[in-house]
């Protein structure tokens, strides 16, 4: 039985890691984005609606989309 103690324990601490590193990977991914990536996401959408690449209705949904 001691035989099997050393890989064991290696196979849990290998998954442990890997579920630390999953769980860090998903939070990071959930928040928001940050300020100057917002304004830039805004600052594009302007320009695209000023050269009129898309129509008001178009702009009015995804400046709600970007609020969120």
């Amino acid at each position: 039985m001691a035989g099997w103690v050393g890989p064991a324990f290696l196979i849990v601490a290998i998954l442990i890691v890997l579920g630390a590193a999953v769980t860090i990977t998903v939070l990071l991914r959930r928040l928001p984005a940050s300020a100057s990536d917002r304004d830039a996401a805004f600052r594009i959408l302007r320009e695209r609606f000023a050269r009129g690449e898309i129509d008001q209705e178009e702009y009015d949904r995804r400046r709600e989309a970007l609020r969120r």
